[in-house]
């Protein structure tokens, strides 16, 4: 069975044919991001400006050209830094037997599989999800505070945001940063006291302040924990209603798919054995 459902952030399709004995559904999101380049306005000109959206009075910004074989590079390092952190990372627990498959004479209740598949193309070729204007910066530019519509060509360049508490250095991609927002997640401290709702969350404290919570991919890092399985829950919980084996989407909560970072097989369900 394969059942696709399109949502306004992005596509998902699950997949119960894979499964096996040993092998889980699978799960995809797919985004598609239309990337608009944003290059200076007079073609007599080597640079332009470009002001960081986030932060007033920071400095201004100097942008060049983009050359067609730099905009294919770019578009190639974008799909993989965001594909390398996000897609395959996490299971869903199939807690409740939401979804069960027979292979031969047995029933198994799978797992599932989250992936995330990213198309990047030039915006206006197709129905995006989400278009991203994206600068080449100066070479004598410093970087710009990107966020999930703005985007630079050293976005794609991994590099050590902060350190953790022993002065180690942490790296950080920040497509895939970005990624995560476009995927509905908010940074990882958010909610907590020093970065409340309704506050400015986009400042330092909210990127972490324990060691763990800098090392998120919605922090400065670059791993994933088990509260960034949301957009895959979330979809389940949209597609119960076109899914019958998922159950009626008001019994199909949050805690029945509980996330994971470790494979988990099918479980085998328990033959009943009759009584005299």
């Amino acid at each position: 069975m394969k059942i696709s459902k399109a949502f306004r952030a992005f596509d998902a399709e699950l997949d119960t044919d894979v499964c096996r004995k040993r092998t889980n559904a699978d799960l995809t999101l797919t985004l598609r991001l239309g990337l608009h380049q944003q290059n200076p306005r007079w073609a007599d000109q080597e640079y332009d400006v470009v002001f960081d959206g986030n932060v007033r009075g920071q400095p201004i910004r100097h942008i060049v050209a983009w050359t067609p074989e730099e905009w294919s590079t770019f578009k190639r390092r974008l799909i993989r830094q965001v594909e390398s952190v996000w897609n395959g990372k996490l299971w869903l627990l199939n807690r409740k037997d939401r979804l069960l498959f027979k292979d031969d004479t047995d029933t198994y209740a799978p797992n599932i599989y989250c992936k995330l598949k990213l198309i990047a193309d030039d915006a206006g070729t197709r129905n995006h999800h989400q278009v991203v204007n994206v600068v080449r910066l100066h070479s004598g530019s410093e970087p710009f505070r990107a966020n999930s519509l703005n985007l630079s060509d050293r976005s794609v360049i991994q590099y050590n945001s902060k350190l953790d508490s022993r002065g180690h250095p942490i790296p950080h991609a920040v497509a895939a940063h970005e990624i995560g927002h476009l995927l509905g997640l908010n940074h990882v401290d958010f909610g907590k006291p020093h970065c409340a709702a309704g506050t400015d969350t986009g400042a330092d404290p909210c990127y972490g302040v324990t060691d763990e919570d800098m090392r998120n991919v919605m922090g400065g890092g670059m791993q994933v924990s088990l509260a960034n399985a949301f957009p895959w829950q979330r979809a389940l919980l949209m597609m119960a209603e076109t899914v019958p084996a998922l159950g009626p989407a008001s019994q199909a909560r949050l805690d029945d798919w509980a996330p994971s970072l470790h494979y988990v097989p099918p479980r085998k369900m328990a033959v009943a054995v009759p009584t005299s």
